[in-house]
């Protein structure tokens, strides 16, 4: 198959982008020009420079990151992809403008509603060599004793800090946790790990009866993972 690519000086950094006889196949970033290149002709070595071969994708794109409103209704090629990573993809191209859906929703969107693993796998795949940041959000346990919420949540966030997201799904399941966002924050933990984190640091950790004193309370954690 034949490809081409062009470049694009940005803001944000020195940008390739490469398109098949289908569509639009990848869009790499880095900080130089030589590095955007060698990561181009290391996955296509054959690829040619053509600019005519992208229309205006170049100054949408520039438009875009300067912050405009843009359409890109350009031909996606993802047939190198297969199975679920495909699937993922396809379904986060469904996501309107300037709206943010969860891990567990892509999951629920494409039939696998619990394949947490899969979904980081698929998102890590999709950040691999960029600067980016991932984010899971989520409640602690809900509406228990402010003693049962701080045990039951220190059961969880030893899971996170483990980076152990198989663990933290099972001590939810097993003890019957109501923290409502275990898959997201477990698909988190994989894709972390799969793009080189070993860290994970515990920012934060209080209860809804800290601010209001109750005898329910919802439990709400922060924490930082990184590389």
């Amino acid at each position: 198959m034949q490809y081409h690519y062009t470049l694009l000086d940005a803001e944000l950094g020195q940008l390739g982008l490469v398109k098949s006889a289908t569509g639009l196949v990848r869009i790499i970033i880095d900080t130089t020009k030589a590095a955007v290149l060698e990561s181009i002709h290391t996955v296509y070595p054959d690829a040619v420079e053509s600019i005519e071969t992208f229309g205006d994708l170049q100054s949408r794109l520039v438009r875009y990151l300067d912050g405009e409103r843009v359409a890109f209704d350009d031909g996606i090629d993802l047939s190198a992809l297969t199975g679920f990573r495909r699937e993922v993809l396809e379904a986060a191209r469904n996501i309107p403008y300037g709206e943010v859906r969860s891990y567990g929703w892509l999951a629920q969107q494409v039939g696998r509603p619990r394949a947490a693993r899969a979904v980081g796998q698929a998102i890590a795949a999709a950040l691999e060599g960029r600067d980016a940041v991932v984010i899971a959000s989520t409640d602690m346990t809900h509406y228990q004793s402010p003693a049962t919420a701080r045990q039951q949540d220190a059961l969880l966030i030893r899971r996170i800090e483990a980076l152990d997201p198989e663990g933290l799904i099972a001590e939810r399941d097993a003890r019957r946790i109501s923290m409502c966002g275990a898959g997201p924050v477990a698909a988190t933990l994989v894709a972390a790990e799969a793009l080189g984190a070993t860290n994970v640091e515990s920012l934060s950790y209080s209860t809804s009866g800290d601010v209001m004193p109750s005898d329910q309370v919802v439990g709400y954690y922060a924490a930082a993972i990184r590389r």
